[in-house]
């Protein structure tokens, strides 16, 4: 059984040191 990845919150989300400016998702749906 794998573990639940803990549950992140508003309040709680720190923002992190680095920006993301692109986010480039790629989905293969032919696969």
């Amino acid at each position: 059984m794998t573990q639940q990845p803990q549950a992140k919150y508003r309040h709680d989300y720190r923002a992190p040191d680095y920006q993301i400016t692109d986010i480039d998702l790629t989905f293969d749906l032919d696969a």
